[in-house]
């Protein structure tokens, strides 16, 4: 096993693509630029959602901006793409991109991104290959519940089996 505190070794691989990427509940279009981003929160807003996103709603621009690469004075940096949910970001079809396996709640708010995301990539020049898993009825992140609720641990289950498929 290699040391990864070693300089040499942890710099080796970093222009590799891992052999796939595993995405819970992601949060893929936070200015709401695509269609079906703002209708799905309007949608929530009307009151028939349950989604506890809806709580933290006026926080989330302040996350965003730490998570895409913002400093404090909202300098931010503009190589980085804040909505990857547009076919221009996933174009490219000498790019070797790994599979990715999409697993959310089909009551978040969110869920509409992940099938939005999945569309776009799967339509796109991209060799990527974008595989969605909905469970409906459930919130965001509903895999930590898996104590009180069996779905949970079924997903993480289902994750496992995607990463040992990489």
């Amino acid at each position: 096993r290699e040391n990864q505190n070693d300089p040499q070794n942890r710099n080796r691989n970093r222009n590799e693509m891992p052999s796939g990427v595993l995405l819970m509940s992601p949060w893929l279009d936070p200015e709401r630029e695509h269609p079906d981003t703002a209708k799905a929160w309007s949608d929530a807003d009307s009151g028939d959602s349950f989604d506890y996103l809806r709580g933290v709603e006026g926080s989330l621009k302040t996350v965003a901006d730490l998570v895409f690469g913002c400093d404090v004075d909202g300098v931010c940096d503009e190589s980085i793409a804040r909505c990857l949910v547009r076919g221009d970001v996933w174009d490219d079809a000498d790019v070797a991109y790994p599979p990715v396996f999409v697993q959310y709640g089909g009551a978040e708010v969110l869920a509409a991104e992940s099938r939005t995301f999945a569309r776009v990539v799967n339509a796109s020049r991209s060799s990527m290959v974008v595989e969605l898993e909905e469970w409906a009825d459930m919130p965001h992140v509903f895999q930590v519940f898996d104590a009180v609720a069996a779905a949970g641990g079924d997903a993480i289950a289902s994750a496992a089996a995607f990463v040992k498929r990489c």
